[in-house]
């Protein structure tokens, strides 16, 4: 009985741990999406974490479990580089198709920026079929893509995004 157990047990145990996926194993692996400034080294930062280059010259990241934006989870983030090559153009990251997540998120960016609502003519691009909220502070400007009818929709049928614009560094003179 006692072999059949252990064999029953060796057996089934790679499958359960594929259904369950590892967690970080340092919360220091968490992305803070938010936390990320136009100076950071994110490829340093995060050096353990498989980013992937696109042909557009972005980076781009894939693993839900370690991507938090406002500790909401997140699962998808590319960022791009400024002409100079060293500085965070911008960045972009998709939610998952959960209306609770982008109600809690909305707050919080109102809570830190005040009412969204700023000109996004601009930055922000936005199809028929979405609506395009704006928060902007001195550094950077936010802009959250949502369904147009989100207020009143049961389930979202697209993922929403937010991205972050970060102000062009200026140069300095001497």
């Amino acid at each position: 009985m006692k072999k059949s157990l252990v064999l029953c047990i060796l057996l089934f145990h790679p499958f359960i741990a594929c259904d369950h996926p590892a967690t970080p194993q340092k919360k220091a692996d968490i992305i803070h999406v938010e936390k990320i400034t136009p100076d950071m080294d994110v490829l340093a930062r995060y050096p353990a974490l498989p980013f992937i280059r696109s042909t557009q010259g972005r980076y781009e990241f894939m693993d839900e479990r370690y991507l938090q934006l406002y500790e909401i989870p997140a699962n998808y983030m590319s960022f791009s580089m400024a002409e100079d090559q060293v500085h965070i153009s911008s960045i972009h990251v998709n939610m998952f198709k959960k209306k609770e997540d982008v109600k809690a998120l909305k707050d919080k960016l109102t809570k830190a920026y005040g009412q969204p609502g700023a000109d996004s003519a601009n930055d922000f691009s936005s199809s028929d079929d979405e609506e395009m909220l704006v928060w902007k502070n001195g550094q950077q400007s936010i802009g959250l893509s949502t369904e147009k009818n989100f207020e009143t929709v049961v389930a979202l049928t697209k993922e929403p995004s937010v991205q972050i614009l970060f102000v062009t560094p200026t140069a300095i003179n001497n």
